[in-house]
């Protein structure tokens, strides 16, 4: 007999470790992090009158405290957490701060400081996944299996290519 109703499970697809169901967790946590990060700011910037290089580093710096927190339990559901992955979060972190305030630096040149802002966030957020999911969250069983993997597909094409002239 059909279902009528949705199965009122969460979808096994959604908590699964593929990187589509990954990017759709980041982009969830992102939206909190933005909405932090964009908020503090506005008040900072806008309301306060703080300076927007320092504004952005206060605001930029509470949302990376609340990405780390999200990102290893839901997003990429890290269960022992080690000194390493907190030394390359924030290594990475400080890394997409720079870019986030060069991108927001540039933008005011050309574009209002909200307009500039977005930029920032579009372009830091991408950084931050592409780091999170290679250098923080794949953890170094993983990166050392894709590194063999890499290793073994190069040495199979360099075989092929000794047989045939």
């Amino acid at each position: 007999m059909a279902r009528l109703l949705p199965d009122p499970r969460p979808s096994l697809w959604l908590w699964s470790d593929n990187t589509g169901s990954q990017i759709l967790r980041f982009a969830v946590v992102g939206a909190v992090n933005t909405l932090t990060d964009f908020a503090l700011f506005s008040v900072l910037a806008f309301a306060l009158g703080v300076n927007t290089i320092l504004a952005n580093t206060i605001s930029y710096s509470t949302g990376v405290l609340t990405s780390y927190a999200l990102n290893s339990r839901f997003t990429f559901q890290m269960e022992h957490r080690t000194w390493s992955s907190v030394l390359l979060f924030v290594l990475a972190n400080l890394l997409s701060l720079l870019i986030s305030t060069l991108t927001l630096v540039s933008f005011e040149l050309v574009a209002p400081t909200v307009v500039a802002k977005v930029a920032a966030i579009v372009t830091a957020s991408s950084f931050n996944f592409i780091c999170a999911r290679i250098l923080l969250y794949e953890g170094p069983e993983r990166r050392q299996a894709a590194i063999d993997q890499t290793s073994a597909m190069n040495d199979g094409a360099r075989s092929s290519k000794s047989r045939f002239p």
